[in-house]
């Protein structure tokens, strides 16, 4: 019997743990009970190696690398330190839609993307994941139109895609590691780009300019110590369990705004004129990064179907 353990690094807990539980009972029935799957709470995980700090993402792709942990689920852009394509699932408006998302991701460019990644890392990925789907802007002060972000100080991750994206509609960008509520309940930031199942604010503007994205990843040491059919039941559980957890993540989505005015949250959908304002402002970003991915890459997105 093989035993693996399987690091949730990220808020909120539960998001991450149900994935990891799915992946878990997939990979048990399928290798008929040879691979055992153990996820490890963060706060588990640093009780035994204190030098783990769950906001710095290096920590996590050092556990791996050491052989600490086998296996875990974190942002696609964290791995622009090996593959700066890996940037491009951030560009504004590159999914239509959640059917054109899943057939980029479980697609030929999902795979080649996870390929791409075992050869320059200490990992490879299995299969892409929402942790939250589409993105907004959230505040405590409303938000009721594009003009409401000029000059705000903006939460964004480390993506200098996000950046430019939040730079371009007149927004101040903030990298931060963590979500920002306590910068803006501290009033040293106004908004934050988030997702509605991570936010704890009271004002939100439906953009659905991006994803957020995830992807299941797994040590390249074990994947490589692995049978062929250890390797297929692990890549069939993997797909199935992102499946499972993008459903989930839009059925959260839902629930989100069928309980947000009982839960104090106003929600503003971005109007038509400012969703296309917000188009136009994305071409100079477009052409800014597109020369820096893969060639055609950016195209072989907008064409999928």
């Amino acid at each position: 019997m093989k035993k693996l353990t399987w690091l949730i690094a990220h808020e909120p807990r539960h998001l991450f743990e149900r994935t990891a539980q799915a992946f878990a009972e997939k990979v048990k029935e399928l290798t008929g009970g040879d691979v055992i799957v153990e996820p490890v709470s963060a706060a588990e995980y640093q009780a035994a190696n204190p030098e783990f700090d769950q906001k710095r993402p290096s920590s996590l792709f050092q556990a791996i690398e050491d052989g600490k942990v086998q296996m875990s689920q974190t942002q696609v852009h964290q791995f622009a330190n090996w593959d700066a394509n890996y940037r491009v699932f951030d560009l504004p408006y590159l999914f239509r839609d959640h059917d054109h998302a899943t057939s980029v991701l479980e697609g030929e460019i999902g795979m080649a993307m996870n390929e791409r990644l075992a050869r320059s890392s200490p990992m490879r990925g299995l299969a892409f994941t929402y942790s939250g789907g589409f993105r907004v802007f959230g505040s405590n002060e409303p938000l009721l139109s594009a003009k409401e972000l000029v000059g705000k100080r903006v939460r964004v991750n480390h993506n200098p895609v996000n950046s430019d994206f939040v730079s371009a509609v007149g927004g101040d960008p903030k990298k931060l590691f963590s979500y920002g509520y306590d910068e803006i309940a501290a009033g040293e930031l106004d908004v934050a780009e988030t997702t509605y199942i991570r936010f704890l604010g009271k004002h939100l503007l439906k953009t659905e300019h991006n994803m957020f994205l995830t992807t299941i990843v797994i040590s390249n040491q074990l994947w490589n110590s692995l049978t062929a059919g250890e390797q297929e039941a692990f890549s069939q559980a993997a797909i199935e369990a992102g499946r499972l957890e993008r459903v989930w993540s839009i059925e959260d989505s839902d629930q989100f705004e069928r309980n947000c005015t009982q839960n104090g949250v106003t929600i503003t959908e971005v109007s038509d004129d400012d969703r296309e304002y917000f188009r136009s402002l994305s071409q100079d970003i477009y052409e800014k990064w597109e020369p820096s991915f893969l060639p055609g890459l950016v195209d072989a997105i907008r064409n999928t179907h």
